[in-house]
């Protein structure tokens, strides 16, 4: 049902956007390098902040993904599926498991690495995002992308909590480009 309580965020949202279409034509009208190392900075504050406020911790289904790659990392993940395992029933899981494993063995079951490393994949997607757009729709248009894509929030609040969404985004993008190549 409406009501018109809702009608509050029309002008924070429309300042927003506006704000992000100004810093977008600012932006636009320097060089190529200025965009980048703007987005870059804003990047890294911005997942510093969020990881610095937010002492997340992994729960719930990020919790079974977490636990599952220590056991991976320490070599007991088999000995432990069973039928009643998260991971049984929820197998598509594996993959990101696996990948925080390799991280775990590198660097050990410190889930703020992670983070760290989450705040690097959003800031390289965010570039991803500029060089196809660039490529395929024009310098002006790949700016608005870069600067909202760095700036939209639902992708700033998940940068303290690593998913699988992070990464898939990115690989997603990466193959995007191999495919118009025509490379692989």
């Amino acid at each position: 049902v409406f009501s018109f309580k809702e009608l509050v965020w029309l002008l924070p949202a429309g300042a927003i956007i506006f704000g992000i279409y100004k810093l977008s034509k600012y932006l636009a009208a320097k060089s190529e390098k200025l965009l980048i190392i703007t987005m870059v900075a804003i990047g890294v504050c911005s997942a510093l902040l969020m990881n610095v406020a937010y002492n997340t911790k992994p729960c719930s289904d990020y919790s079974m993904i977490w636990n599952a790659a220590i056991k991976m990392a320490n070599g007991s993940f088999a000995e432990s599926l069973s039928s009643a395992d998260y991971m049984y029933h929820y197998n598509w899981q594996i993959g990101i498991a696996f990948f925080e494993s390799i991280v775990v063995r590198l660097f050990g079951a410190n889930f703020f690495v992670l983070k760290i490393f989450n705040a690097i994949l959003m800031i390289a997607t965010h570039y991803a995002i500029y060089f196809m757009c660039k490529k395929k729709f024009g310098y002006n248009v790949a700016v608005y992308a870069y600067v909202t894509s760095a700036l939209f929030l639902p992708w700033l609040l998940s940068v303290p909590q690593f998913t699988n969404h992070h990464l898939g985004i990115l690989l997603l993008l990466v193959s995007l480009y191999f495919l118009e190549k025509k490379q692989w």
